[in-house]
């Protein structure tokens, strides 16, 4: 990921790579009703960010994944679970099932945005909004961070 600022390059580096194995536990329901436990490996996740322009090397990776700057996003604490054994209490979700089914209830009176998702977020993140309108048509969104601009078009199919 390069990033820039004011048109000019920062030199910023995201790496993303593993480090030692968690151990899961995962409780499921199977399709006869019953819940199952399964337990297993699952890689670690961390980040790490370098600056000007500076890639690491595998064995650089070794050393630096587990350091500060080094961290583990937040988006772990769903499958992480603090020393205890307990959960992380302030752990948000991703989006994982979308029902088919109609909507109910009334179109909001005004624009709503709502707060991005992650957030701290390193490379992307998700902005919700919902706005006041019950016709189908393209709208326009306009991104803007410091003096650079972007446009783009959505279709909304009612």
């Amino acid at each position: 990921m390069r990033v820039y600022i004011m048109g000019a390059p920062v030199g910023w580096v995201l790496h993303a790579g593993t480090g030692p194995p968690n151990i899961a536990v995962v409780a499921t329901g199977l399709p006869d009703g019953k819940t199952t436990a399964f337990i297993g490996p699952v890689m670690s996740y961390y980040e790490h960010v370098s600056t000007n322009f500076r890639h690491l090397t595998d064995e650089e990776w070794k050393k630096a994944y587990a350091v500060a700057p080094s961290f583990r996003p937040s988006i772990v604490r769903l499958y992480l679970a603090v020393s205890t054994g307990s959960s992380f209490n302030d752990v948000q979700s991703l989006l994982t099932v979308i029902e088919d089914h109609p909507v109910t209830g009334t179109l909001p009176s005004t624009i709503v945005l709502e707060q991005n998702f992650p957030n701290p977020f390193s490379s992307s993140t998700v902005i919700m909004f919902s706005i006041p309108v019950a016709a189908s048509g393209v709208y326009f969104y306009h991104l803007v961070a410091g003096n650079q601009r972007a446009v783009g078009k959505m279709s909304f199919v009612k």
